[in-house]
């Protein structure tokens, strides 16, 4: 059956990539489709042959905390505005390729100008886990992962 890992994010994307976050979220293109609208980004390409990279943001929220779907105030509908860059979703798919980690290392720093709230919960964890985007590379924050029964 597989266990689920959930991903929250929200982050300003870099002017340049705003066109193409917009047509991943709004037009319902794939990686795959991204990545041959924009062929001179090679990174699509890459983290679009990546099993279930979809997901990545479009999965639904399976065996996530129930306050991922219940708390409005954190707001991490899934939308991007165009106006302020701002980028934000949550997800969850079954990691088993490391897909999140791909997704950090190979898209974040080429689109994101500043993560806001990179957040990482395996179902059979206790506490999540908070990623920022720190000279130009995804690690690990230093903020406290919330705690979930």
């Amino acid at each position: 059956m597989g266990m689920y890992t959930g991903l929250r994010f929200k982050g300003i994307i870099k002017e340049e990539f705003a066109e193409l976050i917009r047509k991943l979220m709004y037009e319902g293109l794939t990686w795959f489709d991204l990545s041959a609208c924009y062929p001179q980004y090679d990174f699509l390409h890459v983290f679009s042959e990546i099993p279930r990279a979809d997901f990545i943001p479009c999965g639904v929220l399976s065996y996530m905390p129930t306050s991922w779907e219940e708390d409005s105030s954190d707001s991490f509908d899934r939308r991007f505005d165009q106006d302020s860059r701002l980028w934000t979703f949550q997800c969850s798919l079954k990691n088993y390729n490391e897909e999140i980690e791909k997704f950090f290392q190979i898209i974040v720093p080429e689109i994101v100008e500043k993560s806001i709230h990179i957040e990482y919960y395996y179902e059979e964890m206790t506490r999540s886990v908070f990623y920022e985007l720190k000279d130009g590379k995804v690690v690990e924050s230093d903020k406290e992962g919330i705690f979930y029964n």
